[in-house]
């Protein structure tokens, strides 16, 4: 009879650690699972703050684009082109002579006249705006790797769930080592 007290004392034991670590297996998907669900709501909010930036970004380039449209001639141009460019002064055309006469060459078109405290900042206007184009150009690469990343991420987190949940042989024999345990349980349990 002893030997049957230590057989069952060690299946016991052994339902207990088995117990035990599906406990911990259990506790460990569970926290994966809100590990993933918090990443996919990380994922969530930059892809609706990355689209509303985008968005934003549309509109300013459309009113640019508007503003573009509307300012056609050398007189509009030269009205615009102060605040455009951030200059200190005005600048203006010079007056177009009067019509030539019949036969005689054309005139040359009228000429923008810029004042001497613009040339400085409107060369840094157009420098600017060519380091401007470089810096976009570098953060267009940048947003196009982290799509992909995002993208590999997303395809990761769904792997990960599906891991987690587990495949339908991994559910079956999770569910059967439960049901395993319980019926040993229930046997020693009849048993006393």
């Amino acid at each position: 009879m002893r030997l049957s007290g230590l057989a069952i004392a060690a299946l016991a034991a052994a339902l207990v650690a088995l117990a035990a670590a599906g406990w911990h297996q259990m506790q460990r998907e569970q926290q994966l699972r809100a590990a993933l669900v918090a990443a996919g709501q990380r994922i969530a909010t930059a892809e609706a703050d990355r689209r509303a930036a985008q968005t934003e970004l549309a509109a300013q380039l459309r009113a640019l684009e508007a503003l573009r449209r509307q300012v056609r001639t050398p007189a509009q141009i030269a009205q615009a082109l102060p605040a455009a460019a951030h200059l200190p002064a005005p600048v203006h055309l010079e007056p177009v002579p009067t019509p030539p006469p019949a036969g005689a060459p054309v005139p040359e078109p009228p000429r923008l006249v810029v004042p001497a405290e613009d040339i400085a900042p409107l060369w840094n206007f157009v420098a600017d705006c060519g380091a401007d184009r470089l810096r976009l150009e570098a953060c267009q690469r940048q947003l196009d790797a982290a799509d992909r990343t995002a993208a590999a991420l997303r395809t990761e987190r769904d792997a990960a769930l599906r891991a987690a949940r587990g495949r339908f042989w991994q559910r079956v024999g999770r569910a059967a080592k439960w049901m395993a345990i319980g019926a040993a349980l229930g046997a020693l349990a009849a048993r006393h």
